[in-house]
């Protein structure tokens, strides 16, 4: 009984031992297995951002933007994987192209190469001047068989008229993303569509996007698989801004001084100017990387009539042009402009091809203010009137150019609650017999001439501004009669506001 004892035990022993290396075996492919499904999902995420990061590299050279600093990106190892690209404006991407360039985990060989490899996604500018997304070099279609757009192209603008054709709108660029699921790729580009399956996934590299990212002089060149090359100038800025918009309103004949200020990341720069036979120009007033063009127009402005701007800081030339146009500001309707009693906006418009102040008397401002001011073909502005409760009223306001003495005068005129009548009285000082008036004298006024007004019943006034000559006003609600039984230095009696 004791030896079947042992025997037993050692069985058991035998069997455990066994078992125990079966764990071990299953635990170490387990282990592989999400060691590999760790890498591959670290693929995927490199993957998608190579493709933002390259959307943004197409957009960023498509504007002539240019690389403040470039940073690496290293893995555990210390080993750099990839760039993080900080652009002077559109701010920073991050690109992998695997540690040291070399392949990542990758799927079982076939009969022809791997299988399942990563699906090549790229931008490729097609004969409209869009950017779109590629597939394995073809045309990455949406269900409607449209193409994906990449980079969006701004609308074009509108034809000129009464009012204007309506531009073409602008397109939007999205950015695909790709996943496995299912052990299948999918690729989504739209919500209507949704993630699309492209076919088996078996295996996937962090080089299969960008086959190298080198610098080459003073450029950060960017090759892709599908052949596609990318050259982005580093630390390379030079550009100039001025005190104005590219095209220059002008008066011919003038005399124009623009300020410029050159930005060179060399710290220097030479600057020159050129300009057609009927403008003249030059450099004046020049310290380090500001100055002035001075700009003198000819007796006629003409389509062709333009300064050419030159900017050499040694490395890069850049070029940049001003052409100008006539100076314009017309009505389109009328310049009086009569309101009601009652409080609203008034819409005035013009033509101007030029920058406007509007500016409206202090007087009048107490009941006249600007709401805003809209820029089309034609120009307008908007004007809040205050209800008017008092007598008829009006103001002058002005629109006036930026740049030059042109302007247009518009005379706003408003009814008032109160009907008044006016009357001219010669004299230092108002101390005889007043008209009489029938009506409410209730909040009634008189306005003397001279900027000073009084409430009904003060009748008697002196006049200060060394006038001898004053129109007299009376403004009364319900006014139906006036009588004036002494007409000694009373002259150009007016009614028409009763």
């Amino acid at each position: 009984m004791n030896m079947k004892k042992i025997i037993i035990a050692i069985s058991a022993l035998v069997i455990a031992g066994v078992s125990c290396s079966k764990v071990n075996e299953l635990d170490d492919r387990v282990g592989k297995l999400e060691q590999r499904m760790d890498a591959v999902e670290n693929a995927i995420t490199q993957i998608n951002s190579n493709i933002g990061g390259l959307q943004l590299i197409v957009e960023a050279l498509s504007q002539k933007d240019f690389i403040r600093e470039i940073k690496d990106i290293k893995d555990s190892n210390n080993k750099v994987i990839g760039y993080e690209i900080v652009f002077d404006k559109k701010g920073s991407v991050k690109i992998y192209h695997g540690t040291d360039g070399q392949q990542g985990p990758q799927g079982p060989q076939g009969p022809e190469g791997p299988v399942g490899a990563t699906p090549q996604i790229g931008i490729s500018k097609d004969t409209d001047g869009v950017y779109y997304w590629t597939l394995n070099g073809n045309w990455l279609l949406a269900s409607d068989g449209k193409k994906v757009v990449a980079v969006g192209k701004d609308g074009s603008n509108g034809q000129n008229g009464t009012p204007g054709t309506p531009g073409t709108p602008g397109q939007n660029g999205v950015t695909p993303r790709l996943k496995i699921e299912n052990g299948s790729w999918y690729v989504w580009y739209n919500e209507t569509d949704g993630w699309v399956m492209l076919g088996v996934a078996t295996g996937v590299t962090t080089s299969e996007f960008f086959t190298s990212v080198v610098r080459e002089g003073g450029d950060l060149v960017l090759n892709l698989t599908d052949g596609s090359v990318y050259r982005i100038p580093i630390g390379s800025q030079l550009s100039i801004a001025y005190n104005v918009a590219d095209t220059v309103v002008v008066q011919p004949g003038e005399t124009r001084t623009v300020h410029y200020v050159i930005t060179s990341s060399v710290g220097s720069a030479d600057i020159e100017v050129l300009s057609s036979a009927d403008i003249k120009a030059k450099i004046a007033n020049q310290q380090g990387l500001e100055g002035d063009i001075v700009i003198v127009c000819g007796e006629e402005i003409t389509e062709y009539s333009k300064v050419v701007v030159l900017v050499n800081d040694g490395n890069r030339i850049i070029t940049d042009r001003f052409v100008f146009e006539t100076e314009g500001m017309t009505i389109t309707d009328n310049s009086q402009k009569t309101f009601a009693a009652a409080a609203g906006d008034l819409e005035i418009e013009f033509l101007t091809n030029t920058d406007f102040t509007v500016e409206i008397p202090a007087e009048a401002q107490s009941w006249i203010s600007l709401v805003s001011t809209r820029a089309m073909s034609i120009h307008g502005i908007t004007l809040r009137i205050a209800e008017n409760t008092g007598m008829k009223r009006s103001a002058t306001v002005s629109v006036k150019s930026k740049i030059s003495d042109l302007h247009i005068d518009y005379t706003i005129s408003q009814e008032g609650l109160m009907g008044s009548v006016k009357f001219t009285y010669t004299g230092a000082s108002y101390s005889g017999t007043f008209p009489s008036f029938t009506g409410n004298t209730q909040g009634a006024v008189i306005d003397w001439g001279d900027a000073v007004s009084t409430a009904w019943g003060t009748f008697t006034h002196s006049y200060t501004d060394g006038k001898t000559s004053h129109t007299i006003t009376v403004g009364m609600l319900n006014m139906t009669e006036v009588s004036i039984t002494s007409l000694k230095n009373i002259s150009a009696l007016d009614v028409s506001g009763m």
